[in-house]
């Protein structure tokens, strides 16, 4: 699996903050995170069930933006669904990358694609 590394990798970059936004609630952060061993890669998380806003509405990412002390267009928003994150992101001011494993799904328009996080690494590094 590629998280992993990719984690590795953003965790390890001067200045990059990893935050969680999520349409669920704080067991998200208190369960399934260290379930999967990943809550020790992400800085911080914005849960709506906690925070009373869901993706897409941009008060979701204004939060996490205003949590990790930067501006809207500063932030890269990586998901899966078109609506909710690659949309929603890109609608609220961020940057937004849509993670499309199966090659199934289309891009809200100015939102690029990746099939993997591999992906996903090689376009923010050719920032």
């Amino acid at each position: 699996d590629d998280v992993l590394p990719f984690l590795r990798w953003a965790r390890a970059r001067p200045g990059l903050q990893l935050c969680a936004i999520s349409n669920v609630s704080e067991s998200y952060r208190d369960v399934v995170l260290p379930a999967l061993g990943l809550s020790g890669f992400i800085h911080f998380g914005v849960y709506s069930k906690l925070a009373g806003v869901e993706k897409p509405d941009p008060a979701i990412f204004r939060l996490a933006a205003e949590t990790a002390g930067v501006e809207l267009h500063e932030v890269l928003h990586v998901g899966n669904d078109q609506r909710k994150d690659a949309q929603g992101a890109r609608d609220a001011g961020c940057g937004a990358v849509l993670l499309d494993r199966e090659g199934a799904l289309s891009a809200p328009e100015g939102v690029p694609k990746a099939a993997s996080f591999e992906e996903v690494r090689a376009w923010i590094e050719g920032l």
